[in-house]
């Protein structure tokens, strides 16, 4: 549903980024883009490339800010997302069956779609540390950079 729940106002999102970079620690070799909506509209940038480059943060704190602000989420659109997932994981394309992301959905769908977490499993083994944002509120160069990817650990 976007990045909304993540940004409550600038100061918490900024202080939540500068925390996350200072305690990053190795993770997997990740691109610094990868898109996560069909079409590449909506894009994840992994902050531990992203640092390994020399990235300026403030611009993707920005970017981030505006997609929570000004890109539109609908119940609709993840819907339609949803049904794909089902397909693939009804062709075995998931470690779950589409039955079980079917009843995951089904209560997500009862609770209008909240913000749900990493599972600690997730967590420990891929050490995630990304923000999720609108590619066209992407500095120049960013966006352009999906191609490259880091060996953290």
């Amino acid at each position: 549903m976007g990045s909304e729940h993540a940004a409550p106002e600038e100061s918490i999102a900024r202080a939540w980024m500068e925390r996350e970079l200072s305690q990053l620690g190795p993770g997997p070799a990740e691109p610094i883009v990868d898109p996560i909506r069909p079409g590449g509209e909506v894009v994840r940038v992994h902050l531990r490339p992203f640092l390994a480059r020399g990235i300026d943060p403030q611009p993707l704190l920005e970017a981030f800010l505006q997609t929570a602000r000004h890109h539109p989420s609908s119940i609709s659109s993840l819907e339609i997302t949803s049904r794909d997932a089902i397909r693939a994981a009804a062709d075995g394309l998931f470690p779950f069956t589409s039955a079980k992301l079917r009843a995951f959905l089904r209560d997500m769908s009862s609770q209008s779609y909240p913000a749900v977490h990493h599972s600690p499993k997730f967590e420990s083994e891929y050490r995630p540390a990304y923000r999720v944002v609108a590619r066209g509120f992407l500095p120049d160069g960013i966006a352009e950079a999906s191609d490259a990817t880091t060996t953290d650990g």
